[in-house]
């Protein structure tokens, strides 16, 4: 079972949060990460998540979601998908989640890049969101420019390009 967390428990663990992209806009630093490859974003993701040391984690809204609209979301994954969906705890409606296996972290990445349903990923050890966003477009926030630097590199290393 992948627990849940509330948001009261992803800010203790130091993750920083944001309800919205305008207000993460007004907080943070940041970036945008964009690709028309899904696999360099991947690698760009997978990389950031192995340097994370444990400290990684994710949204993912299907708690939130409406009977008829998890249905629909079901609907649309594969076997194996749906049996990843299986091992999240989604009885308590948060949506907040430990990403401490690679095979979670894809799951995520792969519902996020196609567009079914969105998830950012939050690094507490480096004080960043990674906002999932629309047509492998993904905002970089941080608390500091000195931590986006990093992210800039390592997303130039993957194939990035990273625009303000």
């Amino acid at each position: 079972m992948i627990p849940s967390l509330s948001r009261k428990e992803l800010e203790e663990r130091g993750c920083i949060v944001a309800d919205t992209v305008k207000e993460a806009r007004l907080r943070y630093v940041f970036r945008i990460f964009r690709t028309e490859d899904c696999a360099k974003m991947w690698e760009f993701l997978r990389k950031v998540w192995s340097l994370s040391s444990g400290f990684f984690y994710a949204d993912f809204y299907y708690p939130s979601l409406k009977l008829a609209e998890k249905r629909v979301f079901e609907q649309g994954l594969c076997k194996e998908e749906q049996e990843m969906l299986a091992r999240f705890e989604t009885d308590k409606n948060q949506v907040y989640f430990p990403v401490e296996q690679e095979e979670i972290l894809k799951f995520l990445y792969e519902i996020t890049a196609r567009n079914w349903l969105f998830s950012s990923f939050y690094i507490a050890d480096k004080k960043a969101i990674i906002w999932g966003n629309y047509d492998l477009c993904f905002p970089v926030f941080c608390q500091s420019e000195q931590q986006l630097e990093q992210y800039i590199i390592l997303g130039k290393e993957c194939g990035l390009e990273c625009q303000i």
